[in-house]
C-alpha cells in the first residue's frame, strides 16, 4: 500500500503568461493572458483536490513567459478563495510584495525541471501518447513525484525539445485532453486511489 505522505510537485508551463502583474481581476483570462487556468491549477493542488496526501506536501510551479518561476506551497488561507483571491495574491507577488506561501524566482523552465530532479523528484510529463499513469505510479517509489504540465495550447516547440533532450518520461491520463487543473486533479486521484488498494 502506498503511503499517503507522498511528495508531488507540479510544474505548469505559459508561455504567454507575461511576468508582470498588470493584468484586471475581473478579466482574468483576457487581461491575464489566460491567468485564471494558473489559479485553476493552483486551487487543485492546495483547495479541492486533495484528500489523502497532505497539502504541505505538494509544491506548485508555475513559469511565465519563460522567464520567472512562481513556487507555490499550501496555506490554511487559500481554501475555499477562488480564482479572483488567487490573482490577487499572484499581483502582489510580481509586484514585489512578499508572501509566505508564495515565492518569485528568475528561473526559466529548464532551471525549474533541473531544480525539481535535484531535490530527487521523478519527473514526468503528461502527455496523451504516454504511459498510463497508473503504471508509472504503481512501480515508481512513490514518495516523490513531479508532474509537468501545459496551458490550454498545450507545450510549444522549444518546450518539446527541452523534454526530448532532458528525456522526460510522457505519462498519460487516458485519450482525452484536459486543462491542467484537471490534469493536476485527476494524477493526485490516481495516486489516492492506489494508496487506498
Amino acid at each position: 500500500m502506498a503511503s499517503s505522505t507522498a511528495s508531488f510537485s507540479f510544474i505548469h508551463v505559459f508561455p504567454r503568461i507575461p511576468a508582470k502583474p498588470k493584468f484586471h481581476l475581473k478579466d482574468l483570462p483576457g487581461s491575464g493572458k489566460r491567468i485564471d487556468i494558473l489559479c485553476r491549477g493552483l486551487a487543485a493542488c492546495f483547495d479541492w483536490a486533495p484528500e489523502l496526501i497532505s497539502r504541505t506536501n505538494i509544491e506548485y510551479y508555475a513559469v511565465l513567459s519563460d522567464k520567472i518561476t512562481m513556487k507555490f506551497t499550501y496555506s490554511p488561507e487559500c481554501i475555499g478563495k477562488g480564482e479572483t483571491w488567487w490573482a490577487s495574491v499572484i499581483q502582489r507577488v510580481l509586484s514585489g510584495v512578499n508572501v509566505d506561501f508564495c515565492g518569485k524566482m528568475d528561473w526559466n523552465l529548464e532551471t525549474t525541471m533541473k531544480s525539481t530532479t535535484q531535490d530527487n523528484f521523478d519527473l514526468y510529463v503528461l502527455d496523451e501518447k504516454g504511459t498510463p499513469i497508473d503504471t508509472v505510479l504503481q512501480h515508481s517509489n512513490l514518495s516523490q513525484n513531479s508532474f509537468m504540465v501545459g496551458d490550454h495550447r498545450g507545450f510549444e516547440l522549444d518546450t518539446r525539445e527541452l523534454l526530448r533532450d532532458m528525456n522526460v518520461q510522457q505519462v498519460s491520463l487516458g485519450e482525452t485532453s484536459y486543462l491542467g487543473s484537471h490534469c493536476i486533479a485527476q494524477v493526485i486521484s490516481n495516486y489516492e486511489r492506489i494508496s487506498k488498494s
